[in-house]
């Protein structure tokens, strides 16, 4: 899964802000084995962080689009280094 400045930067390419409380709050129980099925990456929690946002349906498209990139990040650490230098220079 991709560090917080690459879901800030997906965010600030796609949505034009970076959204850091929405990455804030999905992650907020890393570094606990297994967090992401603890909290925030399923739909329910990603409302609720949703919610708490000033524009809840972009705060949803940003969560998402958290998710998506850790599900999607190759596992493999220097792929995911590159991958993240890549989209960090765009």
């Amino acid at each position: 899964m991709p560090d917080w400045k690459t879901h800030e930067k997906i965010c600030e390419l796609i949505l034009g802000k970076k959204y850091s409380e929405v990455h804030r709050l999905m992650d907020l129980l890393y570094p606990l084995k297994n967090h992401r099925k603890l909290w925030g990456h399923n739909i329910r929690d990603m409302i609720i962080i949703s919610l708490l946002q000033k524009n809840p349906l972009e705060a949803f498209i940003a969560a998402y689009l958290h998710k998506l990139a850790d599900d999607i990040f190759p596992k493999d650490k220097l792929k995911r280094l590159i991958l993240e230098k890549i989209i960090l220079k765009l």
